[in-house]
């Protein structure tokens, strides 16, 4: 389980297992230069890209503890890529609870009305499992 306090060496080395993008492994490698004993935690506060959080979001959910989750949840801006979180998460059926789902949620209510209601229509009668 990644955790806030994981050291980034050992989480990064599984990311990489997936074929992250170029510019996150660039920054991350360079940082593992600089600070070889830098947290999951502190590196993920120092990286800012919205769309690598989207990504580890959907790639590393069930491996990522709470505090993890959190901080992918606050570097996602964009209300499209917050809506395309929430379908993957329906549509994975993962485990999170409702107050996370509402955070993601509210990134793109209000925003996006065309985009909301077909996610409304598609994911009304899904049930995510909620812990």
């Amino acid at each position: 389980m990644f955790t806030k306090n994981s050291l980034l060496k050992e989480v990064w080395a599984e990311v990489k297992k997936v074929n992250p993008c170029d510019s996150s492994i660039e920054f991350f490698d360079k940082l593992l230069e600089k600070s070889p004993k830098i947290t999951y935690g502190e590196a993920i506060k120092s990286f800012d890209s919205s769309s690598w959080s989207a990504w580890m979001l959907s790639e590393f959910i069930n491996q990522s503890d709470e505090g993890v989750l959190k901080l992918f949840y606050e570097k996602i801006t964009d209300p499209m890529m917050a809506l395309k979180c929430c379908e993957k998460i329906q549509n994975r059926t993962l485990a999170i609870s409702k107050t996370e789902m509402t955070i993601l949620e509210a990134k793109f209510k209000g925003k996006l009305p065309v985009a909301e209601k077909e996610y409304q229509a598609k994911f009304t009668d899904v049930k995510t499992e909620v812990k």
